[in-house]
C-alpha cells in the first residue's frame, strides 16, 4: 500500500528520534528533580494551550484541501498561511495577557515567556507537517521529528557544560524553544519550492477555509490540550511534585502517540479522495487503517503497562517511582487514544468534523470532571484515570458517529481477532511478570506478533510488497 509506505518514511525518522526523546525526558527530569520539573512542565502546558488554538485545525485542513486541489494549491496554501499568521498573532497576545492573571515568581515569568515562543514555533511545525502529508513528502515529517529532540538534547548538554552550576530550569526552557525554531527552519528549507511559489489568496477562499477550520479546530484543539488538562488541575490541587510525576509518565506515553498521528496522516489524503467517488475503496482503506491502529494499540498498551515499575525505575530512577502506577494507567489510556484515530480520520475525510468535535468536547468534559473529583484524593494517578475515561468515551462516540461509507462487518471481525490476541499477550505478560517485567514485555510482544501472522492479520506479502511512493 502506498499509504503504508508513505507512513513508513515518517516512522523511520520518528523511531530514530525516540531514543533522543526519551534521553531528553530523562535528562531534564533527573537534572531538575520532581519539583522544578513540575514547574517546567506547567510552563510548557500553560502556553501550549494557547499555541493549540493558534493551529486552529489548519494543519489537517492543509492536508485535506491541498490534496483535493493539487492543480490550484497556491491559492489554498496562500489563504491558509494568512489564517495561520492571524491566529498566531491573536493567541500570542492572549498568552501575554493571561500571564498578568497568574501568580508567579520573577524567574518563573521568564521561563513561561521563553517556553511560549517554543510552543508557537511548534504550532508552525505542525502546519508544515500538514503540508508534507498533502504532497506525499512524509520523509520531511520524519526529518522534522528527528531534528527537534536531537537539537534539544545537544543544546542542553552544551549549555550544561558551558554554564555548569547555572539556572538549569531557564536553560531547559531556552533549549526547548531553540529546538522548535531549528525544526521550523529545517521544515521551511525542505519545503522551499512550495513556500516560495507565487502564492495567492482571495476573500472567497479565506471565508470557506475559515468555516471549514472552525469545525475541525474544535475537535483538533481539544485533542491536543485535553491530555494536558490534568497538569493544570494537579498544579492547583496537588502541588508541583505531583505534576512532575504525572508529566514524567505522560512524556513517555506521548512519545508513542506519534504512531496514530502518522498513520492517520498517511491515510487522510486517499480517504478524502475516495469518500464520495469510490465508497468501496474508502471502506477498504478505512478497514486497513483501523486494523493497523488496533494492532499498534495492543502492541504498546499491554506489554508496557505490565512492565511499568521496571520502565520508570530504569529510565528515571527511584526518585520517580511514584510515577509507575501513573504510567500503567496512561498506557491503557493510550490504547483508546490510538484506536480513536481511526474514526477521527473517517469523520475528517468525509467533512463530518462537527461530529468529531462533539466526541472530542465530550472527552474533554469527562477528563475535567474526573480529574477534578479524583486529583485531590489520588494525585497524579487520579489525573491519569481522568484521561483514561476521557479517551474511552471519545473513542466510543467517534465510532458511533462514523460516516455510512464505513462497512462495519469485516472491521468488527478484524477488531475481535486482534482483541483476542491482546488477551493472549496480557495472559503471557501476567505469567512472566513475577520473574521480570522487561522479559514479560518482550515475550508478550513476540507472542502477539506470532498470533497476528497465524491469523493473517499481518501478512508478509502485505508488508513487503508495498509499492514505491508515487507522485499524486
Amino acid at each position: 500500500m502506498k499509504e503504508l509506505k508513505n507512513a513508513s518514511l515518517a516512522l523511520v525518522g520518528t523511531i530514530a528520534a525516540m531514543p533522543l526523546q526519551i534521553a531528553g525526558a530523562i535528562l531534564i527530569a533527573r537534572v531538575l528533580g520532581p519539583t522544578e520539573f513540575g514547574i517546567y512542565s506547567f510552563a510548557v502546558t500553560f502556553s501550549y494551550l494557547f499555541a493549540c488554538f493558534a493551529d486552529g485545525g489548519l494543519s489537517i485542513l492543509a492536508t485535506r484541501e491541498i490534496a483535493r486541489h493539487r492543480d490550484d494549491f497556491e491559492r489554498q496554501l496562500g489563504s491558509l498561511l494568512v489564517l495561520k499568521a492571524g491566529l498566531s498573532f491573536i493567541f500570542m497576545l492572549l498568552t501575554l495577557v493571561s500571564l498578568s492573571f497568574y501568580e508567579y515568581r520573577g524567574e518563573d515569568l521568564t521561563v513561561l515567556l521563553v517556553v511560549a515562543l517554543g510552543n508557537f514555533a511548534s504550532s508552525a511545525c505542525i502546519f508544515a507537517v500538514g503540508m508534507t502529508r498533502a504532497f506525499n513528502l512524509m520523509k520531511i515529517e520524519g526529518l522534522m521529528n528527528f531534528i527537534q529532540p536531537f537539537s534539544f538534547v545537544a543544546l542542553f548538554l552544551l549549555g550544561s557544560f558551558v554554564y555548569a552550576g547555572g539556572d538549569f530550569l531557564l536553560l531547559a526552557a531556552i533549549c526547548f524553544s531553540l529546538s522548535y525554531l531549528a525544526t521550523l527552519l529545517a521544515g521551511i528549507f525542505c519545503l522551499r519550492e512550495i513556500f516560495f511559489r507565487q502564492l495567492r489568496y482571495d476573500e472567497g477562499t479565506l471565508k470557506y477555509l475559515a468555516r471549514e477550520a472552525l469545525g475541525i479546530a474544535i475537535g483538533w484543539v481539544v485533542l491536543l490540550i485535553y491530555s494536558r488538562i490534568g497538569v493544570i488541575i494537579l498544579e492547583a490541587g496537588a502541588g508541583v511534585a505531583e505534576v512532575g510525576y504525572f508529566n514524567a509518565a505522560l512524556r513517555l506515553v506521548l512519545n508513542l502517540g506519534v504512531l496514530p498521528y502518522i498513520l492517520a496522516g498517511a491515510w487522510l489524503p486517499v480517504l478524502t479522495r475516495t469518500v464520495d467517488h469510490d465508497p468501496t475503496a474508502f471502506s477498504m482503506q478505512a478497514r486497513a487503517l483501523c486494523k493497523y491502529l488496533c494492532i499498534g494499540a495492543v502492541l504498546l498498551a499491554v506489554p508496557l503497562s505490565m512492565a511499568a515499575d521496571d520502565i520508570i525505575l530504569l529510565i528515571y530512577g527511584r526518585e520517580y517511582l511514584p510515577a509507575a502506577p501513573v504510567f500503567a494507567v496512561l498506557m491503557w489510556a493510550m490504547f483508546f487514544f490510538i484506536v480513536l484515530f481511526a474514526p477521527k480520520t473517517f469523520l475528517e475525510s468525509s467533512g463530518r468534523q462537527k461530529r468529531w468535535a462533539f466526541a472530542a468536547v465530550s472527552g474533554l468534559i469527562v477528563n475535567m470532571t474526573m480529574s477534578y473529583l479524583l486529583v485531590p484524593r489520588f494525585g497524579a494517578v487520579g489525573a491519569a484515570w481522568g484521561l483514561f475515561a476521557a479517551n474511552a468515551v471519545m473513542a466510543f462516540l467517534a465510532f458511533l458517529c462514523s460516516p455510512p461509507q464505513v462497512q462495519w462487518g469485516e472491521m468488527q471481525k478484524c477488531m475481535i481477532v486482534i482483541a483476542a490476541g491482546g488477551g493472549l499477550a496480557w495472559g503471557t505478560a501476567k505469567l512472566i511478570r513475577p520473574y521480570s517485567g522487561l522479559l514479560s514485555l518482550l515475550v508478550s510482544s513476540i507472542v502477539f506478533l506470532i498470533y497476528l501472522f497465524m491469523t493473517s492479520q499481518l501478512r508478509w506479502d502485505e508488508l513487503l510488497k508495498i509499492p514505491r511512493r508515487q507522485s499524486v
